[in-house]
């Protein structure tokens, strides 16, 4: 009785210590430019290069898929490439790149160089920036990359008062949609594809935004669901770390109450002869 009773009082703390927040956003076209497809993926094409967009996973990474169906090799430049959320422009190239890039270079020369080699160590760094600023995809083949996350670009922490009770399912959460008149964020896909035999240069420009949000204390099976299966959809979470540790302290608090309680209230008889 005792050891069910102390249990008991630790799986209370438990339940008080579990405070997670799930926050979850959609991603439209502006004004339907680019339709979505059903599961969500947003696909576009140019001079046989197809580019497909994905708003997905942890975060909402910014998935560009380039799909080269032409019999041409083709680079995509990203020098010449950018998201541009709001009026700031962020470049594929700098958000591609990695913190140590300038080591891998020092690195690279020094691997390549040596008292025999015609290589100057300036043309080795520029092939090397060449190299981490185009992309190569061969025909008939495809690529993709994801130089930025969403979560990075606006503040998923909606202000409380913002939500209303929407309808997901059978159910209700708070959530709240947007126009691209009062969303939190509208970003600029400026994306440039260049032909490898003749040089020309496509580009893809598309504008989205995020027209829904949510929050819940679960991870919501439906919105999961589509976060798992569809391209428009992301979340993120959050612990309250304040609230798990008074959930830790309410426990041990109530565990060493209930075991004085339990040897208070024990009766020992005596044993007369």
């Amino acid at each position: 009785m005792k050891n069910s009773f102390i249990l008991l009082l630790l799986g209370f703390g438990l339940l008080t210590s579990g405070c997670t927040t799930y926050y979850f956003s959609t991603v439209e076209s502006y004004h339907n430019r680019l339709p979505a497809a059903k599961d969500g993926y947003f696909s576009t094409t140019k001079n046989n290069i197809v580019v497909t967009y994905s708003f997905r996973e942890y975060g909402g990474k910014v998935n560009y898929e380039v799909y080269n169906m032409s019999n041409d090799p083709v680079f995509i430049d990203l020098d010449k490439s950018t998201l541009i959320a709001e009026d700031y422009a962020i470049h594929q190239a700098q958000s591609a790149s990695g913190p140590n890039e300038s080591a891998k270079v020092y690195e690279a020369i020094a691997q390549n160089l040596s008292s025999d080699t015609t290589i100057s160590a300036v043309n080795l760094l520029k092939q090397f920036s060449q190299s981490q600023n185009k992309l190569f995809v061969p025909p008939n083949s495809r690529t993709n990359f994801s130089p930025v996350s969403l979560y990075d670009l606006y503040n998923m922490r909606l202000p409380k008062q913002v939500y209303n009770q929407v309808r997901v399912g059978e159910g209700s959460i708070r959530g709240i949609y947007f126009t691209p008149a009062n969303t939190p964020l509208m970003f600029r896909t400026y994306l440039t594809v260049v032909n490898g035999k003749d040089q020309s240069e496509t580009v893809f420009e598309d504008i989205f935004y995020v027209s829904r949000a949510y929050k819940v204390t679960s991870s919501h099976d439906i919105l999961m669901g589509f976060v798992k299966q569809r391209g428009d959809t992301y979340y993120f979470s959050e612990t309250n770390e304040n609230a798990k540790l008074l959930g830790w302290t309410i426990a041990a608090v109530a565990i060493v109450a209930g075991a004085a309680a339990l040897s208070g209230a024990e009766v020992v008889e005596e044993t007369s002869y």
